[in-house]
């Protein structure tokens, strides 16, 4: 088995494991979530993170078994890093490649969390149109995310294999995206009535 599949199987099931934690062991039945809880394990996502982006640093090489100067070239003209690596140097390219694969996941990172608050946004939206009780604001968003969480994915992996097959279907989704955008520019002053 690859180090690439290792890691990924291992990284999937850390999460999972994790999910499990935050949305069972720590989820109190039917009760509103409090400031001080929600702010310590917002705390401990972040700590994860921040040490996750400390093992790629020190680490990363070995998700690809980066073993000599010509393999990470090819790791890197293969991930299209365009890293100038120093054939001279191949310790200090090892440590760019480690700095860079860092800096990929915190870039990523901290972009979600940012997409993140702005979902906190919507999510009162929805649970002040709706009507929620705050005490079922767990369960509602548990589902919500999960629901999430699945079709990313598979939008994510089904979108990457139509555009790895078809590079053209990239035009159509430009397209998609600009009409939607035009659309709500067009529709901007209307306002929906939900009962």
């Amino acid at each position: 088995m690859s180090n690439e599949l290792i890691f990924i199987i291992g990284f999937i099931v850390f999460i999972a494991l994790m999910l499990a934690i935050d949305l069972g062991v720590f989820a109190k039945k039917d009760q509103p979530v409090s400031i001080k809880q929600a702010g310590i394990m917002s705390a401990i996502w972040v700590t994860l993170a921040l040490a996750f982006y400390a093992l790629i640093t020190q680490y990363g090489h070995l998700l690809h078994h980066i073993d000599s100067f010509a393999h990470l070239q090819q790791i890197n003209t293969d991930h299209l890093h365009r890293l100038e690596l120093n054939p001279a140097d191949y310790t200090g390219s090892l440590k760019l490649y480690r700095q860079n694969l860092a800096l990929e996941f915190i870039t990523g990172y901290v972009v979600e969390y940012a997409l993140s608050v702005d979902n906190i946004f919507v999510m009162v939206l929805i649970f002040s149109a709706f009507s929620v009780d705050p005490k079922y604001y767990h369960k509602v968003l548990f589902w919500g995310i999960l629901g999430a969480v699945v079709m990313r994915f598979i939008f994510i992996f089904l979108g990457a294999a139509l555009i790895d097959k078809f590079h053209w279907i990239l035009y159509i989704f430009g397209i998609f995206l600009v009409y939607t955008g035009v659309m709500m520019f067009i529709n901007r002053k209307q306002e929906d009535e939900i009962d």
